[in-house]
């Protein structure tokens, strides 16, 4: 190379500060041409794919940016709803016995809805939920209500170990999972039967009456709340 000029066109195509030296990245010559070729095919395809001319390709993007961010906003918007809605309609569809409802009810997927499902039923005073999720991956989610004296933790592990799953949590919120739909449905099921096994250790006449009902879910109710909440179950 006799001189710069044969360097021919020169392209900076990055710097970074490294202490008191400055590295930059650059393209020179075919290289730069090649890349500055394949940034003017790619504007061309983006005005193509916008119907607009190149220069307006920035303010095309954004629109579409916003129309995204407003979807997800009503996206968003319709989840609360629905949660809102299935909490409602499961805590209405529970027998209440004095202040206490036990719910419980297999849901369909994604798992993270009925997460919120549960998280919208515990904020509510004297409830317990045993809520199964189905899927490629059946997941349980146990949990109560800050003033019910259950063991949320200890009744998901009895159940997912009777039926081959695995799991546990704490007192007042436990995960897990089955190995299918099936084993799922029972594992909600045996939940059940333990909450009512321990009401009739505990009160033998009063659990008789104990309500257990299945319709592609469980409602339970005990017959004396104010005991279950001053004895720990579980």
């Amino acid at each position: 190379m006799a001189n710069t000029a044969e360097v021919g066109l020169i392209k900076v195509t990055a710097t970074e500060r490294r202490g008191p030296e400055l590295r930059v990245t650059l393209l020179c010559g075919r290289r730069a041409r090649r890349d500055y070729a394949r940034l003017s095919e790619l504007a061309s395809g983006l005005a193509a794919r916008f119907t607009v001319a190149q220069d307006e390709v920035p303010a095309a993007v954004e629109r579409l940016a916003a129309e995204q961010r407003a979807l997800r906003s009503e996206l968003a918007d319709l989840e609360s709803a629905w949660v809102a809605s299935t909490a409602n309609a499961l805590w209405a569809s529970a027998t209440l016995t004095g202040e206490l409802r036990v719910v419980a009810h297999v849901l369909a997927p994604p798992v993270d809805r009925a997460k919120l499902v549960a998280q919208a039923l515990r904020s509510r005073a004297g409830v317990v939920v045993f809520l199964g999720i189905r899927g490629e991956r059946p997941q349980l989610v146990f949990t109560r209500a800050d003033d019910v004296a259950l063991d949320a933790g200890t009744l998901l592990r009895a159940a997912v170990t009777a039926v081959g799953g695995k799991g546990g949590g704490r007192p007042d919120w436990a995960q897990g999972g089955a190995p299918d739909d099936a084993a799922l449905e029972a594992a909600v099921a045996l939940a059940v039967n333990d909450v009512v096994g321990a009401l009739r250790e505990r009160w033998p006449r009063k659990a008789g009456k104990a309500c257990v009902r299945y319709r592609r879910g469980f409602t339970w109710r005990p017959t004396n709340a104010r005991e279950l909440r001053r004895d720990r179950l579980g």
